[in-house]
């Protein structure tokens, strides 16, 4: 060895004293399928309804099979209900419980050959459900990279202040909103507000001036639309989000100038039903003598 201590890792496994202190035992018996009623059940080895659970200190005992011994764990619990080995009840923990505490153990050999072993605890950060009002939720979107940066400020700004409300609605003016967001151009807004309502994720209804002054926007949220939850599943660019603008047919008539030529004056809209996949715009114009179709 060079002198310098050499460090190995174990791979993280489930904190079983964190699981002992942390997971609700009457949630973990009910998880067993454990017929509960109160804090009794009856115990599978001697058949009597002595079994007793303490949530203060989220243990448990027999207190007809071990009446004097020390009340057992909630690992203890699944190694005795499943009849299964430790690791292998701390594991089924884990599957159940994703934030369960973890632990890391750090192996160290110096140059003089001994070994210490440290161990590392840590607990994963829980990550929100995302069918609930999240940012989160909203950031784990595969349309939230294509999403402009002005939009994003007022989506999370609008979905913070909704999370006070209980009906989830937002009532503020787009000049306050502006000010709250830090955008200055108030065309930005405006466009952020539609691009938010395009999506589906707030249903707008526009302020108007009324005798009585003026009544701001309000913005309800509708997290659970279904045009919201398919923008969330498959972003941009999707039918459901989507807004081609409808074909239409343009006929024109010309009027005459000097000098011989003609200009074109627009004269009715018609609409054409969409092609598969195409939009296509159709002008007929009247010049002189000729009729001429143009398509763009």
């Amino acid at each position: 060895m060079d002198g310098s201590n050499n460090f190995r890792y174990s791979p993280c496994l489930p904190d079983m004293k964190w699981i002992n202190r942390q997971t609700p035992i009457l949630e973990v018996a009910r998880r067993l399928e454990i017929p509960v009623r109160g804090k009794k059940t009856t115990c599978p080895k001697c058949g009597e309804r002595r079994l007793t659970f303490n949530t203060s200190l989220n243990l448990w005992r027999c207190w007809n099979c071990d009446p004097k011994g020390e009340r057992k764990t909630v690992i203890d619990l699944i190694m005795f209900w499943q009849g299964c080995e430790a690791y292998q009840a701390a594991e089924w923990i884990a599957t159940r419980w994703p934030d369960v505490g973890r632990v890391q153990i750090e192996k160290s050999e110096n140059a003089r050959g001994i070994t210490k072993h440290e161990y590392r605890r840590y607990r994963q950060i829980p990550l929100p459900d995302r069918s609930k009002p999240s940012v989160q939720g909203l950031v784990a979107s595969p349309g939230w990279c294509e999403m402009p940066l002005s939009v994003r400020a007022v989506v999370v700004t609008l979905l913070a202040l909704a999370e006070f409300e209980e009906n989830k609605t937002v009532t503020i003016g787009r000049r306050m909103l502006g000010i709250v967001v830090g955008i200055a151009d108030p065309n930005t807004v405006v466009k952020a507000i539609r691009e938010v309502e395009a999506i589906g994720m707030f249903q707008v209804e526009r302020g108007i001036r009324t005798s009585g002054g003026y009544k701001p926007s309000s913005y309800r949220l509708t997290w659970w639309s279904a045009r919201f939850q398919h923008w969330k599943t498959h972003g941009y660019g999707t039918p459901a989000t989507a807004s081609a603008p409808t074909p239409c047919t343009i006929t024109t008539t010309t009027t005459p100038l000097t000098g011989g030529t003609s200009k074109p004056v627009w004269n009715s809209y018609h609409s054409m039903p969409e092609a598969a996949g195409k939009t296509e715009r159709r002008a007929t114009v009247s010049l002189g003598e000729g009729v001429c179709q143009v398509s763009g």
